[in-house]
């Protein structure tokens, strides 16, 4: 269950499919080192917690380094994303999550996806992330802003 979870985290923020499957493997080692370690030492295990700490630790080393450098790769690029077997399997429009990325900070993007799509709780997230539910909750609002305004702004074309 977990692979296919790495694999479309990284699809949504990554969006190049040459980056997806090497950090959602390395995520996927990470989560599974977590996971046995928590096991040897009779902890609780906590997957989604592990889940999401190991999405950040590969996403640190995976992700453009501002917003500056995603947008110009994707402009240069751009065809190349929209035929990606990965993109296509998954029948999501790629479009909202590239807008989304010029106007949100990573932070609040991150978030938004755990707690909305990936159905993780802001005490969970918070826990991986050593944050407040309130600071994980600002970000969450901040990004659900950020895509409120994007909607707005085109109604009607992120349909997918």
């Amino acid at each position: 269950m977990w692979n296919n979870q790495f694999i479309h985290f990284f699809y949504l923020t990554l969006i190049d499919e040459e980056k997806v499957i090497p950090a959602a493997n390395e995520a996927l080692e990470k989560f599974q080192k977590l996971r046995n370690a928590a096991l040897r030492k009779n902890l609780s295990v906590c997957e989604e917690r592990f889940f999401v700490e190991s999405c950040f630790w590969s996403w640190s080393r995976h992700r453009y380094q501002s917003q500056i450098e995603f947008w110009c790769w994707y402009q240069q690029n751009k065809d190349k994303v929209r035929k990606q077997s990965l993109f296509k399997s998954l029948n999501v429009s790629i479009e909202p999550w590239v807008q989304i990325q010029k106007t949100c900070r990573p932070e609040e993007l991150l978030c938004l996806l755990w707690k909305e799509v990936f159905q993780i709780s802001e005490h969970k997230i918070g826990e991986a992330l050593a944050l407040t539910e309130g600071a994980i909750r600002y970000r969450i609002s901040h990004g659900l802003h950020a895509l409120g305004e994007l909607t707005l702004e085109k109604p009607g074309q992120y349909h997918g």
